[in-house]
């Protein structure tokens, strides 16, 4: 009986220890190991509607962000829906978003699903919608300063949609203040 109760206790010790192991290298990148949470994005990559993602660009201008911004300036990012790679840019820098990931949202606001449903129209407006005036004014609306255009939004969102965003910084209305070979940080001109 005492030989059994010590290989058990043996075994719930051991079993974290390895376990554990076991996971971390079937999961994440074995090349860093350390406390920055957003690291993996340097060397990983995500799917999103069969398409790769390298989440390297995004890292670089969460990093900008974060080093650059003072304050709570809101931003627009690409929304989807749970255990997509959206609200990346808020959820790694802290800084506010039209909507964040939606089963929060809804939890945390259940008499709002009206209003959390008309946020993710909204996004989708001021990404897809090709009227500049349009686009302002949805901005002005919702305050947004920083306007962010990386892979994914090229994933969920029409070219003409995302290209006025161009025009409109030769326009005078938007200033690029970030561009790597993947991501756009766009911020709004008062």
């Amino acid at each position: 009986m005492l030989t059994v109760v010590i290989l058990l206790i043996f075994g719930g010790i051991t079993y974290p220890i390895f376990g554990t192991i076991a996971r971390v290298q079937d999961r994440f990148d074995a090349k860093y190991i350390g406390l920055d949470g957003s690291a993996y994005m340097i060397t990983s990559g995500h799917v999103e509607k069969d398409k790769a993602i390298e989440l390297n660009s995004d890292h670089e201008a969460i990093r900008w962000l974060q080093k650059n911004v003072s304050g709570t300036p809101v931003v627009l990012e690409a929304h989807d829906e749970q255990y997509h790679w959206s609200s990346r840019i808020s959820s790694n820098t802290g800084l506010p978003t039209i909507l964040g990931w939606p089963w929060h949202q809804m939890q945390q606001r259940n008499d709002s699903i009206s209003e959390i449903n008309k946020r993710k129209v909204v996004i989708n407006d001021i990404y897809n919608t090709t009227m500049i005036y349009k686009t302002l004014d949805l901005l002005k609306d919702y305050h947004v300063t920083y306007i962010v255009v990386g892979p994914l939004e090229r994933i969920h969102y029409t070219q003409n949609g995302l290209q006025k965003f161009d025009d409109m910084v030769t326009d005078g209305f938007l200033e690029s203040v970030f561009d790597n070979e993947g991501t756009t940080v766009y911020r709004v001109l008062p």
